[in-house]
């Protein structure tokens, strides 16, 4: 069944038919369509071949994209992958099997509790009466660590502890296992009721091979901290939790039809995590032609937002930090020349030309050709088979609503539930559910 533009189905009567209800309205307005549950067009691949979790904590499977709030409905996360070398790190074995409880200075409690959890179904409750003789809490060792190396410690955490009562250590040992210094990060604020993630980074020290990471309390506090979905990772930022190994996210959608190289338009909504603060580069898309074309927040240009054409860089001159934690309307233009906006205002142009040669088969969406993941949540992705002008793209900004579809629309991907499938203006709809 194809829907026109104008996305209404005219009726003489109350019928139901192919999962299709109408109303006594005798209109439909079909303002979401599902296809299926792919949450995806049809055309569209994604692959992961690992499980993931939301950041709520949910579990989802190998091959599924995680969708998560998004600046309209839901937004894809896309996101690099990474190794957890902490063993037993969210104490789903139901014990403290690889961790050490720092219990010879009294004063403190622990137990493995289904009070509260954000992965899973257990967290570890440590109760703490203000007798300790010692900052006490949990560590596990890790038996090789590299110098040199930056690592990043990041837990969930939360309970009743007051500002810089909690802190994350990093401990530094040689290959006979002498402590060669800590590192101690406090956290200045008190314990949040709902689990909150903190992270540390710190660079190995020379001479060092071995490490272990804390979670302490210091020896005056009175009260409760629960810790869950523990991770370390040999990154200099951190990413999502993962029980083990995540594998790298892709998403993917055809270009033919899709893509015009004498002209168009890129569109999305763009929220950046922290890490983005480190030194690492985020593809947001690119495409796989023979000649580079690639959006990026390029630690080569101090990270800042820019499109790469395979001479020069067109720079936003808009950094990275101020996509994080917020979300920011991004869209990219080429015709006469190549344009970059950022929240609907003009920030660099040039007169280079794209061609057939840039745009290949594929066009990736949330890393470069699979790699560099954008790290970064993204929605309303929307393509157009013309350079949008600066006052449409204003405009677009200015109405804080989800882009439409239009004659010009060539693909749209909104990541809600209800997925509205677009090509050539139309919006396609294999299966249709009652709105």
């Amino acid at each position: 069944m194809i829907i026109t533009d104008k996305a209404q189905i005219k009726i003489a009567e109350l019928r139901e038919s192919n999962n299709l209800r109408l109303s006594r309205s005798d209109v439909l307005e079909c303002y979401e369509l599902i296809e299926s549950d792919l949450k995806l067009p049809a055309d569209a691949t994604f692959t992961r071949s690992s499980v993931a979790y939301l950041s709520d904590g949910t579990q989802v499977d190998a091959n599924m994209p995680r969708l998560e709030q998004g600046r309209f409905g839901k937004a894809v996360m896309m996101e690099e992958g990474t190794t957890n070398l902490l063993q037993n790190p969210s104490f789903e074995i139901g014990d403290f099997t690889n961790w050490y409880l720092f219990t010879e200075y009294g004063g403190t409690t622990y137990e493995i509790t289904s009070e509260k959890a954000w992965h899973g179904s257990y967290s570890v409750k440590i109760t703490a009466n203000g007798t300790a003789s010692s900052s006490t809490g949990i560590s596990q060792s890790i038996p090789s660590a590299t110098a040199g190396v930056t690592y990043t410690f990041s837990v969930k955490l939360a309970g009743t502890l007051g500002a810089n009562e909690v802190y994350l250590v990093f401990r530094w040992k040689t290959a006979d296992n002498t402590i060669i210094k800590d590192d101690n990060f406090y956290i200045s604020e008190v314990m949040p009721q709902a689990f909150k993630t903190y992270n540390a980074t710190a660079t190995a020290p020379e001479n060092t091979a071995r490490m272990d990471v804390h979670v302490r309390i210091v020896k005056n506090a009175v009260g409760v901290l629960y810790v869950d979905a523990t991770q370390l990772e040999a990154k200099p930022y951190a990413t999502s939790f993962v029980n083990g190994t995540r594998a790298a996210e892709r998403l993917t959608i055809p270009t033919a039809g899709v893509l015009n190289p004498q002209e168009g338009t890129v569109e999305c909504w763009v929220n950046l995590n922290t890490w983005i603060d480190n030194a690492t580069s985020n593809c947001l898309w690119s495409l796989n032609g023979s000649v580079r074309l690639d959006m990026w927040f390029s630690r080569s240009i101090d990270n800042q937002l820019a499109v790469w054409d395979d001479a020069t860089w067109l720079n936003s001159g808009v950094t990275g930090n101020s996509f994080v934690g917020s979300w920011h309307y991004i869209a990219y233009t080429w015709g006469t020349g190549q344009k970059i906006y950022v929240d609907g205002v003009l920030k660099a142009s040039k007169t280079r030309l794209i061609s057939s040669a840039h745009i290949g088969s594929l066009l990736y969406i949330g890393s470069y050709r699979g790699s560099s993941q954008a790290n970064s949540l993204i929605d309303d992705f929307r393509i157009s088979s013309r350079a949008r002008t600066d006052e449409e793209i204003l405009a677009a900004y200015q109405n804080n609503a989800p882009l439409i579809v239009d004659k010009w629309t060539t693909y749209k991907l909104d990541f809600d539930d209800k997925v509205r499938i677009t090509t050539q203006g139309q919006i396609i709809c294999n299966e249709l559910i009652e709105i």
